[in-house]
């Protein structure tokens, strides 16, 4: 159970990342960011 909580939570903090990352990308204006 304990398990799959931590992989829920990896999960959400690589999707928050990159949302970052596309915000990011928007207001830099860099295409050369990994996806």
């Amino acid at each position: 159970m304990e398990n799959e909580n931590i992989e829920l939570q990896q999960e959400e903090k690589i999707l928050s990342d990159k949302l970052l990352a596309e915000n990011l990308d928007e207001e830099v204006g860099l295409d050369d960011l990994p996806v």
